[in-house]
């Protein structure tokens, strides 16, 4: 068995579309990993209890970032209800890795450029700048070698605005033609808070259309005005992975622990006498 179990990103959210997540862990290193749980209790008729319903986290605890531990610890004290996504391994494709400036082409009055300052995977993420002026539609599109994803059913992408936006403000184009000029996916973005990085899930519509996506590109469907918006890391995402909901019930105090000490998160789903177990272990 894989020692990451099979799953190469851990991903949670307190939507249950996870429309818009976090990573808990993302191309996991030495040392850590994703299993499943074993048994742990034999029942009265030689049964067991427990098995294949649950995972064990082995992250160390400089991968388990501040903000995460916030959230979870905030959701245990609050009861919320979180969902849980466990993403197999080989199962992301690349359609954009936003390297270099969106200049397939570009609107009048937008501005498309490279980002090497702010930015979430590699060196530089895709800068579009839009100015009074521009109208909706395209802001900028990108020319990408020919890429199938007829087997893929969501595209991830990073993405930052300067200001806020509702749902379906932006969208993200697929074309199979230069320029997306007739886009056979238009993905409604969903509403971004401004001057926050987030990572988002778009379902594809059809995929089966997708044989050779050659342009990627960044539609306006409302006039914002003046605004910034950078993008990074633009992948399609197999369904492959475990989906679980489930209620945080303990979620140990990373002071306690020490420098070199993983922090511990349990979660216990609903529905099962043997409850559903995520645990975070050095």
């Amino acid at each position: 068995m894989d020692p990451r179990g099979g799953f190469s990103i851990a991903e949670y959210s307190s939507d249950p579309n996870l429309s818009t997540v976090k990573e808990i862990t993302k191309e996991l290193k030495d040392g850590t990993g994703i299993e499943p749980n074993t048994p742990t209790e034999e029942f009265a008729d030689g049964t067991d209890g427990g098995a294949g319903k649950g995972y064990t986290f082995n992250i160390r605890s400089a991968e388990l970032a501040a903000d995460v531990y916030t959230d979870l610890k905030t959701a245990e004290l609050d009861e919320t209800d979180m969902y849980f996504r466990l993403i197999g391994l080989d199962t992301e494709q690349v359609i954009e890795d936003c390297e270099d400036a969106w200049n397939e082409y570009v609107q009048a009055n937008v501005t498309s450029t490279l980002d090497t300052t702010d930015k979430k995977v590699g060196a530089g993420s895709a800068k579009i700048d839009v100015a009074i002026g521009a109208g909706v539609g395209r802001l900028a599109t990108e020319a990408i070698a020919s890429i199938n994803l007829t087997a893929r059913t969501q595209v991830s992408l990073r993405i930052k605005s300067s200001i806020g936006l509702n749902a379906g403000d932006l969208q993200l184009l697929l074309d199979d033609t230069a320029a997306c000029v007739t886009p056979l996916e238009t993905l409604n973005i969903p509403a971004l808070l401004a001057g926050v990085w987030s990572k988002v899930n778009l379902t594809l519509a059809t995929p089966a259309n997708l044989t050779a996506i050659i342009s990627v590109g960044l539609n306006m469907a409302v006039d914002k005005g003046a605004f910034v918006v950078n993008i990074d890391d633009v992948r399609a995402v197999i369904m492959n992975w475990v989906l679980k909901k489930a209620k945080v019930t303990h979620v140990d105090d990373p002071k306690a622990q020490g420098a070199f000490h993983a922090k511990k998160i349990v979660a216990k789903a609903y529905g099962d006498t043997e409850a559903d177990v995520l645990v975070f272990t050095p």
